[in-house]
């Protein structure tokens, strides 16, 4: 069964574990891989927009889906998804005080 998102009004701005797999040298951007709701995505986002040491994205929760579910808004796009993917709580961690 398919659930309806309840959307955000204020969207809550969160962490998602990434690995860089690659980087474009002429755009300055980074193909980092991540993993989320059993699904591997590859997404390509701006160099300054990954925490490389940390190896973690932010992301932002549009919306809940389901009891224990996110639609996240990336800040790039991936390659099958698109910049909106679907997560369970535990893949995101929320961000304290950014």
């Amino acid at each position: 069964m398919q659930m309806l998102p309840s959307w955000r009004n204020d969207p809550q701005p969160v962490f998602i574990h990434v690995k860089v797999i690659g980087r474009d040298d002429w755009s300055g951007q980074i193909h980092a891989e991540l993993r989320a709701g059993g699904q591997v995505y590859v997404v390509t986002v701006d160099e300054d927009l990954i925490d490389q040491a940390g190896q973690r994205m932010p992301a932002l929760i549009i919306a809940d889906v389901g009891a224990d579910n996110y639609l996240l808004d990336l800040p790039g796009e991936s390659f099958s998804a698109g910049s909106r993917i679907l997560v369970g709580s535990g893949d995101v961690k929320v961000m304290n005080g950014r």
